[in-house]
């Protein structure tokens, strides 16, 4: 059961991929500004909402790059711990954004270096932790939540509000973290670093 907390990962990573499902079309509409005066915001355009989809999966690719060779070096816990950082960091700023389009692209980028380097580093460690006979079925496990992730934020986004959305999707990664910190290191790391005295 220790690979539970490490797909919780996976699952807000799924989230961030099906993020765009339910959030372009709300973006892709006016809004009133609650300013006391008729105005309403200026929708994205199409162009804009294909960026917001998109870069997650190109910049996924800059974190799935360095992800295996940085989790050797400093370890598998310690860089998913790691990750949980970016994942949070653009719910905050997709949060804090409304409809500004930098800022909306810089927190699909931060996302998307997060979901490349825990979709490198969640397999490994699930694979590291389980026992021979049990390793190729926890394999799976950080794809299937992350198919999850991505129908919990077609579902949610559908019928919650854009701002709920948003929190209920933050909170994913930081309770991963509080519930991940007390996990023990992959034992192949450890060995790999010579520290077989905390396996």
């Amino acid at each position: 059961m220790l690979y539970i907390p490490a797909t919780l990962l996976a699952l807000s990573c799924g989230i961030v991929v099906g993020w765009s499902t339910p959030a372009v079309p709300y973006l892709q509409e006016p809004h009133p500004l609650n300013d006391g005066t008729n105005a309403t915001t200026i929708p994205i355009t199409d162009e804009e909402g294909s960026w917001l989809g998109s870069l997650t999966a190109v910049s996924a690719l800059l974190g799935a790059m360095p992800a295996g060779y940085l989790s050797d070096m400093f370890g598998r816990k310690r860089m998913l711990l790691t990750l949980a950082v970016p994942l949070i960091t653009g719910w905050v700023m997709l949060i804090l954004a409304g409809k500004s389009i930098p800022l909306l692209y810089l927190a699909r980028v931060i996302s998307g270096i997060g979901v490349g380097g825990a979709q490198t580093i969640t397999p490994i460690y699930n694979e590291e932790i389980s026992e021979l006979r049990t390793r190729g079925k926890i394999g799976i496990y950080s794809e299937i939540m992350l198919c999850i992730g991505a129908l919990f934020a077609f579902y949610v986004g559908a019928y919650a509000s854009y701002l709920c959305f948003h929190i209920v999707s933050c909170s994913v990664p930081i309770f991963f973290f509080c519930a991940f910190i007390w996990m023990p290191e992959s034992p192949i790391y450890l060995l790999m670093k010579e520290r077989t005295g905390r396996c």
